[in-house]
């Protein structure tokens, strides 16, 4: 979406009165559900059907590992010829992490940006996708506090990868979860997303916002108050990251200067997917920085 594009959609959801905006809303919806029926079957048509077994041999064939951090970022709603249920998916990814492995998710609340919000760690929901919000009902999955970028993990490294992030000012700075895939030398797994679709790329603006080229951050502080798993609650003003620079993102350009030693695309029975190393991904998005390549237009 371009940032003209997303203006307009602003103006619009502001101009047009309420039951005028359900109706034009409810009409897209049915588009796009036309939409995603015939990519469906175009997709069971072109590549059939395969099951839980099928899509573990495939990861495993595209080097994910057992017992290192993996970082999920996926979309469910793309694994239209997939014989089984979100479920299953969890449980095949948990079966390649392995028992001394640690899975992470992103786990990112839905939050009002006019008006001060509030993040029940143990009860806020995820906007991050249907896998991700299975997983953060899991047994022994810890949430990190950050009340915009919250991160999900569970394993052996769960608590080191979580514990400190929401005291990071920054949603992907040195605390977070994302900088510190690099430190355990972590992989990104994208299941269902464009090349690129992670949120790992925005760890390197945040190691040095004042640097970075753009401006990522809007000006305004926001405040929220967070109840922790205990049940204790504090407040934590913080900037978030300015909406206007998400519509001025293009991937498909971006991704074509990744190369294979950091990311790599394939598929499973025309599922896109994407494998990234954290480290090498990291070191490839600093140097086009310093070209002046970036994520953004």
């Amino acid at each position: 979406m371009s940032l003209l594009s997303y203006n307009a959609k602003q103006y619009i959801r502001k101009a047009l009165p309420d039951p005028l905006r359900r109706s034009v809303r409810d009409i897209l919806k049915k588009r796009v559900s036309k939409q995603r029926e015939k990519a469906k079957k175009k997709v069971v048509f072109q590549y059939g059907r395969f099951g839980p077994e099928e899509l573990y041999n495939k990861l495993r064939e595209n080097q994910i590992k057992p017992d290192g951090v993996l970082l999920v970022q996926s979309s469910f709603d793309r694994f239209y010829n997939f014989d089984g249920t979100a479920e299953d998916v969890l449980n095949v990814l948990e079966r390649i992490v392995g028992d001394r492995g640690t899975l992470m998710m992103p786990a990112h609340p839905r939050y009002n940006i006019k008006t001060p919000s509030f993040f029940d760690v143990r009860k806020t929901p995820t906007r991050t996708g249907l896998l991700c919000e299975l997983f953060r009902r899991k047994s022994g999955v810890l949430r990190s506090l950050h009340p915009t970028h919250s991160v999900c993990a569970r394993g052996p490294l769960a608590k080191m990868l979580v514990e400190e992030h929401h005291k990071d000012p920054l949603s992907c700075g040195l605390l977070s979860p994302y900088a510190k895939l690099v430190e355990f030398s972590g992989n990104i797994l994208g299941l269902g997303l464009p090349p690129g679709y992670t949120t790992f790329l925005h760890v390197v603006e945040d190691l040095d916002v004042d640097a970075y080229p753009k401006r990522v951050y809007a000006d305004k502080i926001f405040e929220f108050t967070i109840m922790d798993e205990r049940g204790d609650k504090f407040t934590m003003k913080l900037k978030r990251r300015d909406n206007r620079m998400g519509a001025r993102m293009d991937l498909p350009r971006f991704t074509k200067y990744l190369n294979e030693k950091g990311h790599r695309v394939f598929d499973v029975h025309g599922i896109p997917c994407f494998v990234a190393r954290a480290k090498p991904l990291l070191d490839e998005l600093k140097d086009l920085t310093k070209r002046g390549i970036l994520l953004y237009r």
